[in-house]
């Protein structure tokens, strides 16, 4: 599991890929903010 994270890290290819995994996140977080703002 650490050997993996280490190697994203180092990876200069896992940037995008770590771009969208924050992206999603936050669209996730936005939608429970639509979700709580309608109720």
């Amino acid at each position: 599991m650490t050997q993996k994270i280490a190697n994203e890290n180092i990876s200069p290819s896992q940037g995008s890929g770590l771009n969208e995994k924050i992206f999603d996140k936050l669209k996730k977080i936005q939608a429970r903010f639509d979700e709580i703002s309608q109720n």
